[in-house]
């Protein structure tokens, strides 16, 4: 009877050590992109990764506009890593418009182009996806 309780409490306490070991888990997800043909082209980044970084040169982020009498909404996001590569494309797509009107101040934002397509009446190139990420994984932004 005794083991049986020295048991239990030696599992519970594996399983209290297990628990600490992932709860309150961060990541700061700073700003990178690939614009070299290896791979997919894309941007990512959370916007508190960008802001807290220690350089002056990452940035990431999302926009919508339009013109009055228009009935186009544009969207368009950008992503510039900590050595200053800067990658954008833009979007007319409703399901991904969606998705950037969605992005809130501590947003992980994930975007993917085409080079070789631009947007029409633009030159920029088409994005074929949009991905956010709100989770408490990423790091607030420090004022």
């Amino acid at each position: 009877m005794k083991l049986v309780h020295v048991a239990a409490l030696v599992i519970a306490g594996i399983a209290c050590v297990s628990l600490n070991a992932v709860a309150g888990q961060k990541i700061s997800s700073e700003v990178s992109v690939n614009n070299s043909g290896f791979g997919p082209y894309k941007g990512r980044g959370s916007l508190p990764g960008a802001r807290n970084s220690a350089d002056d040169r990452q940035r990431i982020g999302c926009q919508l506009a339009t013109t009055e009498g228009s009935t186009i909404i544009y969207g368009r996001c950008e992503a510039a890593d900590a050595q200053g590569t800067y990658v954008q494309c833009g979007t007319t797509a409703p399901h991904l418009l969606g998705v950037i009107k969605a992005i809130d101040s501590n947003s992980l934002i994930s975007f993917q182009f085409d080079p070789g397509t631009t947007l029409p009446g633009s030159a920029l190139p088409v994005c074929t996806s949009i991905t956010l990420d709100k989770n408490s994984l990423y790091e607030p932004k420090n004022p």
